[in-house]
Parts: C-alpha cells; sequence; structure tokens
C-alpha cells in the first residue's frame, strides 16, 4: 500500500487519517501494515475510541477471538451522547458474534443478538442461535428472512461461520425449501 505510517503522520488531521488509512490496510489484507498502524495511534492518541475499535479488528485477524471480544466491548462502552452512532456498529457485531461463536461461547453469542432490532442481522442472528443449541429457532430466523429475498440465502450458504452450520442434519428442512446453490455459484459474503 505504500508507507501509510508516513502519511499518518505527515496529514494531519491524525484521527481522521488514521481511519481512512486503517480501512486501506483491511481492504488490501494487510494485516501486519494495520497492527503497525494501529499501535502508532494508540500511542500517539490513546483516548481515540477508533484506535479501540481498529485494535480490536486488529485481534480479531489474528485469531485472538478471546481479547478481540473484550475490545469490542470496550470500544462499545465508550460513553456517546444520546444522539451519536456507533461508528462500526455492524462490524462489531458481525466479528463479536463471529468471535464468540468460533470460541463455543454460543450463548454469549445469541445474548449479543438480543439486542438487535426485531427481523434485523437474520444471519448473525441464526449464526448465533445455532450455536446456542437452538437450530430449529435459527432455521425460523432464516426462513422468514428468506420470503420475498431469496437473494439473501447464497450468500449464507458462502458464508464461512454460518455455511457449514446449514449443511448440517439440523438443518435439513431449511435446505429442502431453500436449496444450496448449484456449484459454481457463490453469494456475497460478509464474513472475513
Amino acid at each position: 500500500m505504500g508507507d501509510g505510517a508516513a502519511a499518518y503522520r505527515d496529514h494531519p488531521p491524525a484521527e481522521a487519517t488514521f481511519d481512512q488509512l486503517a480501512n486501506l490496510y483491511q481492504y488490501d489484507g494487510d494485516r501486519d501494515g494495520l497492527a503497525a498502524l494501529v499501535a502508532a495511534h494508540r500511542k500517539a492518541a490513546p483516548a481515540d475510541p477508533l484506535g479501540t475499535y481498529w485494535s480490536a479488528v486488529v485481534l480479531y485477524e489474528r485469531g485472538e477471538y478471546a481479547a478481540a471480544v473484550g475490545r469490542f466491548r470496550d470500544y462499545l462502552a465508550v460513553p456517546r451522547g444520546d444522539d451519536e452512532f456507533v461508528r462500526y456498529r455492524w462490524a462489531v457485531d458481525d466479528k463479536t458474534v463471529r468471535a464468540l461463536v468460533r470460541l463455543g461461547r454460543g450463548r454469549e453469542a445469541r445474548e449479543h443478538t438480543d439486542v438487535f432490532e426485531p427481523g434485523s442481522h437474520p444471519q448473525l442472528r441464526a449464526l448465533a442461535l445455532a450455536a446456542d443449541g437452538k437450530a430449529e429457532a435459527a432455521a425460523e430466523v432464516l426462513t422468514a428472512a428468506a420470503e420475498g429475498r431469496d437473494w439473501m440465502v447464497p450468500g449464507w450458504y458462502a458464508d464461512a461461520d454460518l455455511g457449514p452450520v446449514l449443511r448440517g442434519a439440523a438443518f435439513r428442512a431449511f435446505r429442502d425449501r431453500h436449496p444450496p446453490p448449484a456449484p459454481g455459484r457463490v453469494g456475497d459474503s460478509d464474513s472475513r
């Protein structure tokens, strides 16, 4: 990607430059560059909440899921005004649920999804429910979400975490109603 450290240093304001560079490093898949940038930013601006977010991403990408979950929770706990949104909320929820599932902490993953707006994030809800041993409820969530939106189904099968679950015995009825895509057709997935 070039010299991100120089861009970070030479183009104030540092917070805005940091966030843009972090996104570029992540998009390029440059984990080492992202980790170096995050370390430099956390040293220069330790109170910046985005430093906490991006440090959680680094931990997640390294497979350090327990530490990543803690850091994502730290990020969500940052005090905000009543009308201030949580930047990267979808990514925090996505990676937190996936990390908890990968750690075998299905109940916590399901509890994390309990705060979602009704009908939102069916992929994450189903993944968390299945990990918590509630396959029937997970299938119900996906079946309801797929009604009139079959375009979503191939992405669920392509999902690194949910796809294997959908191919399990507990999801036979779901597969009968919403079969996996034909070989060679891959759905979009945001499950890094």
